[in-house]
């Protein structure tokens, strides 16, 4: 799927559920989704410890290359 139909979804997921969810932001359901996952990676991958590091991300192109 395009990444802005797949934005869409997700908005579009929490708008119709938040109530019944709780979700008070969509900031808040985007954060859930991904911790959700984190969870399950750390479980499959690192016997249910949180993984340490993450602050120093691998650097990208830069703007306009």
């Amino acid at each position: 799927m395009h990444p802005l139909a797949d934005g869409l979804r997700a908005r579009a997921a929490w708008e119709r559920t938040h109530l019944d969810e709780g979700t008070r932001t969509f900031s808040e359901f985007i954060n859930g989704a991904i911790m959700r996952e984190v969870r399950r990676l750390e479980a499959e991958y690192h016997h249910g410890k949180p993984f340490t590091g993450g602050d120093r991300l691998p650097g990208g192109r830069k703007a306009g290359d």
